[in-house]
């Protein structure tokens, strides 16, 4: 018997990275019945189109919190920790082989570790860590978010033998005993499994070029970079050569920024898969200007979208795409030493485009520039290669049934 929990996140929030690792566990244990802990809403989307043989859903309520609402927060946050304590009790009381956190808040993995630590011994957990990492490298900053980093770091003082944390990349591991976080004896690590696995349109370039920005438009992310950059190309988009899309949704505290040189989603609502789906796929060039403090140790849901997709990456140079480029034989894209130098990447993208590669019948003709977009095509599924899910799957298999013995 194992416990696969989710009582942090509810309905479409991080659904994709949710089926995927449950269908890993689902093949690493085949023989086992995963009781997926999770809310409704939630259950319905990560299990649309799904196969588990193995899998039985058992409803949690889950807190969907508001954003200026303290008071809701607290309800969730409480509402979580004492979710967690009924499923910790019931795994100890019926031996369950281990219970898989999908994902805690800070406040949800210090009190499992609290309990572990005290009252659930016998208990065998996983905790995967996801964007709260970033609040560790972060100086200053809103009063919740220090509080949020000391709470993680009381939680990995804990040298708990019956607790493992799971990050979605080697790299991160690595990042996080340099750093002194915790030690590589209390982490598993596997790739961050890719985010589609179906059929992809084919990106050609005719005569109009996509820059897309996948995933949520937020400041964290530098996405204002993102319509500033399309108001730099105004009379290209002017002139139907280029146009910038968000496939994702546009927070609130995005509305200075917005212009009209951007497609967008109205509403600060999740963009339906589909919609997104169908963004992503009209795009030729993922853009991206994430800084090395805020994405140093987390992995990116977007980044793997752009690899599913197989769309060449055109970003700012940070420590995290600097070691995935390097993974390659030929370069997925093209990396940037800061914004201008970006800029010129994408008008030399632009200017050449329509000479370049207007069908891949005029492949064999293309000019040995850096805007070679069926070589950068060509790193992207090298890749998407090292991405591959039953390699991943083995990875995990070998590092849980080692946690296990």
């Amino acid at each position: 018997m194992i416990f696969f929990c989710e009582v942090n996140k509810t309905g479409l929030e991080h659904a994709t990275i949710n089926r995927q690792t449950l269908t890993l566990l689902a093949r690493i244990f085949p023989d086992s019945t995963i009781y997926a802990r999770v809310s409704e809403p939630h259950w319905k989307a990560i299990s649309d189109k799904q196969h588990w043989g193995n899998v039985v859903p058992v409803f949690e309520p889950v807190v969907l919190a508001e954003k200026g609402n303290k008071w809701r927060w607290i309800v969730k946050l409480l509402t979580e920790c004492k979710r967690s304590f009924l499923i910790l009790r019931h795994a100890q009381r019926t031996k369950a082989a281990f219970i898989f956190f999908a994902s805690n808040s800070p406040v949800g993995n210090l009190f499992i570790s609290l309990m572990l630590r005290f009252l659930f011994r016998k208990c065998r957990v996983v905790i995967t860590l996801h964007g709260e990492l970033k609040l560790l490298r972060q100086g200053g900053g809103k009063t919740v978010d220090r509080l949020y980093s000391s709470l993680l770091r009381m939680a990995f003082a804990m040298r708990l033998r019956g607790r493992r944390y799971l990050v979605l990349e080697e790299y991160i591991r690595d990042r996080m005993v340099m750093h002194k976080l915790l030690p590589a004896d209390s982490m598993m690590a596997i790739r961050h499994p890719l985010t589609y696995e179906g059929e992809t349109r084919h990106h050609g370039i005719g005569p109009r070029i996509v820059f897309g920005h996948l995933g949520v438009a937020k400041l964290e992310k530098q996405s204002p970079l993102f319509f500033e950059l399309a108001a730099r190309f105004r009379s290209e988009i002017a002139a139907g050569r280029a146009s910038f899309v968000v496939a994702g949704q546009l927070l609130e505290e995005m509305l200075p920024f917005r212009n009209a040189w951007v497609e967008y989603s109205d509403g600060d609502q999740f963009v339906a898969y589909d919609a997104y789906l169908d963004r992503c796929m009209e795009m030729q060039y993922a853009v991206f200007f994430y800084g090395s403090k805020e994405y140093e140790l987390i992995s990116s849901g977007a980044i793997m979208d752009a690899i599913s997709f197989g769309t060449p990456i055109i970003a700012l140079r940070n420590h995290y795409f600097t070691h995935l480029f390097a993974a390659c034989e030929i370069p997925p894209g093209i990396l940037c030493s800061d914004f201008d130098e970006l800029c010129n990447v994408v008008d030399e993208l632009i200017a050449t485009s329509a000479s370049n590669t207007q069908s891949d019948k005029n492949a064999d003709s293309v000019r040995p520039l850096r805007a070679d977009y069926f070589r950068m095509k060509a790193g992207m599924e090298l890749l998407k290669r090292k991405f591959d899910l039953g390699q991943i799957e083995v990875d995990l298999a070998t590092q849980l049934n080692e946690f296990l013995s």
